[in-house]
């Protein structure tokens, strides 16, 4: 395997951009060159990542703290990751390395625009704005369906994120270091002054970690991408389908057999889509209510006129 080295220089960076409270960070020169103490920590520390080779670190587990949401059920809390300093340091050093070889690369797929460089969301709803407002010019209709995932980044099966990480070629050593961050973690419930006992994290990636949505990315970016004109849109774990036509014929003839491919995609790699979060809509001037039928799993939408894309949007 080819080392993975780790330069002082670039480790203080990392160091230095952490909003953590209680890491220790050695104090500057006014030239901006670090300050030598009788114990050089940024240097240390990086010894100390570096020297993860395969072994996953006893600091990696974390507490989970529930994030509860306003009028939502107990069930829907979002369990977040607190991780220890050095955790931070780590999994950043790992993210760093990652995103370096997807993004320079350039393996993550067009079509997705979360996390990552130069793209946001609104580009992403502007795609599709632009999308429908072509299509009004030519009395097209455009019919968007939108998945819901449910808890995505908890459900990231670590087997089939392994071998897609393989199938980006990432290096073995940085693969080998990601399987056993992510293998043997525990994590404890805290609740006020209250703990659970420790329990065995079986599946997905950490919620608050840095290093989280790069990996989520890279577990779908293998998506199938339907053709036949039909559209696809990610950002993060969001997903929707369109495409445009003037006859619901031809709508009906190419967009289900794309969310058939989703759908089968989904179930291979243990993805579940929440239906009652899922959505169809349809795009045009007409003030006719028609009712579209997207997946035999999913109850029917009722489908409304809708004059301004935005306010969909």
């Amino acid at each position: 395997m080819e080392e993975i080295r780790l330069s002082h220089k670039a480790f203080w960076k990392i160091t230095k951009a952490l909003k953590t409270e209680g890491i220790p960070i050695p104090p500057q020169r006014p030239d901006g060159t670090t300050a030598l103490t009788t114990r050089e920590r940024s240097p240390v520390a990086g010894e100390i990542t570096q020297n993860q080779k395969g072994t996953g670190p006893r600091w990696c587990g974390g507490n989970r703290h529930p994030q509860a949401r306003a009028s939502r059920p107990p069930a829907s809390y979002r369990p977040i990751s607190l991780l220890s300093g050095l955790a931070k340091l780590f999994e950043r050093v790992l993210k760093t390395r990652l995103s370096n070889h997807l993004f320079g690369k350039g393996l993550i797929i067009d079509e997705q625009f979360g996390f990552r460089p130069a793209h946001s969301c609104p580009q992403q709803v502007l795609r599709l704005v632009e999308y429908v407002m072509e299509g009004f010019k030519t009395k097209q209709k455009t019919v968007a369906v939108f998945f819901d995932v449910a808890k995505a980044f908890d459900r990231v099966w670590h087997a089939g994120l392994v071998y897609k990480l393989y199938s980006l070629e990432v290096p073995d050593r940085l693969i080998f270091i990601i399987q056993n961050f992510l293998s043997n973690r525990y994590f404890t419930f805290r609740h006020e002054r209250t703990h659970s006992t420790r329990r065995l994290i079986r599946a997905g990636v950490p919620q608050g970690s840095a290093l989280s949505p790069l990996l989520y990315s890279a577990y779908t970016n293998d998506i199938p991408r339907p053709t036949s004109g039909v559209q696809l849109a990610l950002f993060a774990d969001d997903t929707a389908l369109f495409f445009r036509s003037r006859t619901r014929r031809s709508i009906f003839r190419h967009l289900p057999k794309a969310i058939d491919e989703l759908g089968q995609w989904f179930r291979k790699w243990r993805i579940e889509v929440n239906p009652d979060k899922s959505a169809a809509i349809q795009f045009k001037y007409s003030k006719n209510r028609s009712q579209l039928v997207v997946d035999r799993n999913t109850q029917p939408q009722n489908v409304e006129r809708e004059n301004s894309v935005a306010t969909v949007l």
